[in-house]
C-alpha cells in the first residue's frame, strides 16, 4: 500500500508540473502576472532559511541522499522489497521536478529580462566590431588597476566580501530597473568546486535552496562577474545569456575596480568570440590592439582552465546542453554566449549613441 500511494503522489506531482507548464503556454498573460512575483516569494523564504547556514545546503543534500538511497538499496534488496526503493526514488524524483518547475524553472517561459532592459535587435558586423573594440579598450583601462601576483594573475578580496559587494550592486539594480526585483541572496562557495571545474562548472543556482554556488577556483579575473550570474539566476534570469547579461550590469558601473574589470573582460571574450565566428580577421585586429596586459590575462585565463579540459567535461556539458535544450533554451550550452547580442544593444544605447549624439 505504501508503494502504491507513493506512486499516486508521484502523479500529483507530475500533474500539478504539467499544469504550470500547460497555464505557462497557454495563459501567457495571466502567467506572467502571476508566476514571477509567485516564485521569488518562494524563494525569499528559502533563501531566508538557507542563507543561515554556512555551507551549500544542496550539496550537502545531494551527498545525504546518495547515502541514504544507497543504503535503502541494500536493505530493499536483502529483504526484497526492491520495488518500495523504486517508489521512494521516483517520487522523490516527481517532487524535485515539481520544486524546480515551479519554484523557477517554469521562468523559462517568460520574456527575458534582458529584453525588457535593452532592445534586442540583429547587429552588424560592424556594430560587434565596434562593441568588441570597445570592451577590449576598457579591458585596456582597467587592466593596469588591478593587484596582481608575481605570476601576474589577478589578485582578488575575500570571496565573502565580493559576494556581499555584489548584493549591494543588485540592490542599485531592483532600483534602477522595475524588472529586476529585491531579493534576499545566499551566495555561497561549492564544497566540491574542484569537482564542477572538471565538468565545466563554474557555478550553480538551485531553487530547491535558493542557494547561488560559485566555484572558489574559477579564475579571479571572471570571479565576480560569475558571482553575479549566479545571483541574476536568483533574481529570475532563467536564461543563461540572461543571468550573463544581468552580471554584465551589476559589475559594469560597480564602485569597485575589480568588478568594473571582471564585466569588461567577460564582455570582451563573449563579443571576441561572436566575431571570431564572423570575421576571424577583424577579431585578430582587435586583438593586436590590445595592450600586452589584458593579453596576458586572457592568456593566463585560458591556461587555468586547460588542465579541466578533457572527456569528462565533454560527457558533462553534453548532460548540460541536452538539460538548457530539454528546458527551452535552443542554443543549450552555446547560450551562454548569445549574451553577446545583449552587450552590443547596450554598446550601442549607452555609448555609440551617446557619442552620436554628442
Amino acid at each position: 500500500m505504501k508503494a502504491i500511494s507513493r506512486l499516486i503522489s508521484a502523479v500529483v506531482l507530475l500533474a500539478l508540473t504539467g499544469a504550470v507548464v500547460l497555464t505557462a503556454k497557454y495563459a501567457p498573460e495571466l502567467f506572467s502576472q502571476i508566476y514571477p512575483r509567485l516564485s521569488q516569494e518562494i524563494l525569499g523564504v528559502l533563501s531566508s532559511v538557507s542563507s543561515k547556514v554556512a555551507l551549500p545546503l544542496w550539496e550537502v543534500g545531494v551527498a545525504l541522499l546518495v547515502v541514504l538511497f544507497v543504503w535503502l538499496l541494500i536493505r530493499a534488496v536483502k529483504k526484497k522489497r526492491f520495488w518500495r526503493w523504486v517508489t521512494s526514488l521516483v517520487l522523490l524524483a516527481s517532487f524535485l521536478l515539481f520544486s524546480f518547475v515551479t519554484f523557477w524553472g517554469a521562468g523559462h517561459m517568460l520574456p527575458t529580462l534582458s529584453e525588457q532592459i535593452v532592445t534586442l535587435q540583429d547587429s552588424t558586423a560592424q556594430e560587434l566590431y565596434a562593441a568588441t573594440a570597445y570592451y577590449a579598450a576598457q579591458l585596456d583601462a582597467l587592466a593596469p588597476e588591478m593587484t596582481r601576483g608575481a605570476d601576474g594573475k589577478v589578485l582578488l578580496e575575500d570571496f565573502d566580501e565580493l559576494a556581499e559587494k555584489a548584493e549591494d550592486s543588485f540592490e542599485a539594480l531592483a532600483e534602477k530597473y522595475a524588472v529586476i526585483p529585491e531579493a534576499e541572496f545566499s551566495v555561497k562557495k561549492l564544497l566540491v568546486g574542484d569537482l564542477f571545474g572538471y565538468l565545466g562548472i563554474t557555478g550553480v543556482f538551485v531553487p530547491v535552496t535558493a542557494e547561488s554556488t560559485v566555484s572558489p577556483h574559477t579564475y579571479p579575473s571572471s570571479l565576480p562577474y560569475t558571482i553575479c550570474h549566479e545571483m541574476g539566476h536568483r533574481v529570475g534570469a532563467c536564461a543563461e545569456e540572461d543571468a550573463n547579461f544581468l552580471a554584465f550590469l551589476a559589475c559594469v558601473d560597480h564602485e569597485d575596480v575589480q568588478f568594473r574589470y571582471s564585466a569588461a573582460f567577460n564582455a570582451f571574450i563573449y563579443c571576441y568570440n561572436a566575431l571570431y565566428k564572423v570575421s576571424p580577421p577583424a577579431a585578430s585586429k582587435v586583438w593586436k590592439a590590445m595592450t600586452p596586459l589584458a593579453q596576458k590575462d586572457v592568456a593566463l585565463a585560458n591556461s587555468h582552465y586547460e588542465p579541466y579540459e578533457g572527456k569528462v567535461q565533454e560527457a558533462a556539458q553534453k548532460v548540460n546542453d541536452t538539460y538548457l535544450k530539454t528546458a527551452g533554451q535552443e542554443a543549450g550550452v552555446q547560450s551562454y554566449g548569445l549574451v553577446s547580442d545583449a552587450l552590443i544593444a547596450w554598446y550601442r544605447e549607452n555609448i555609440a549613441n551617446s557619442k552620436n549624439n554628442a
